[in-house]
């Protein structure tokens, strides 16, 4: 297994150019994409290791990210369990247009909260990632004008949740 130089928790074996097992690490749990040879293998591996392991198939949950197939070939990665647990940040109605006005304590903790639960969601929700990177620019002192696209990104992503996420389809071959 090779260790990837950006990331000592992503693991990839693979035999020439073609990938064969990739593994995720994660505190006391592992997550395996692997080629129908590799799974076996892996699983024996590992219990030789480390003894019994719990093997899972999709559905699954793993750091909050929902695994599913659709299909025979298409798996489906959202994270709609984490995005219905968000609520929008509430400012008293006199601050609304006190928009270069600092943030209360509350409101500046429900802001870096949202924010930073947002971009956890960027890991399934491609469409989300430019909105949220401009707003984590003001993490650090984020004033009244700064709650208020918040709230739309959130309103947005909770609107067109159904299917949003990742989609793997099993390539047809031969590609073209």
């Amino acid at each position: 297994l090779y260790k990837s130089v950006h990331d000592n928790n992503f693991l990839t074996l693979t035999e020439g150019w073609k990938i064969v097992l990739i593994v995720l690490v994660h505190v006391d749990g592992l997550l395996v994409f692997a080629t129908p040879d590799y799974i076996p293998w892996t699983h024996s591996t590992l219990e030789e290791r480390f003894g019994k392991m719990k093997q899972l198939l999709p559905p699954l949950i793993f750091c909050g990210i929902s695994h599913q197939y659709l299909a025979d070939g298409h798996l489906f990665c959202y994270q709609l369990q984490s995005l219905e647990k968000l609520k929008p940040i509430v400012l008293e109605k006199h601050r609304i247009k006190q928009g270069q006005s600092s943030l209360k304590p509350k409101e500046h903790f429900d802001f870096r909260s949202n924010v930073c639960s947002l971009l956890w969601l960027t890991l399934t929700r491609q469409d989300i990632i430019a909105d949220v990177v401009l707003l984590q620019q003001h993490m650090v002192t984020p004033t009244i004008k700064d709650v208020l696209p918040a709230n739309i990104i959130l309103k947005r992503t909770l609107s067109n949740a159904l299917m949003s996420g990742l989609h793997f389809h099993r390539p047809v071959l031969p590609l073209k």
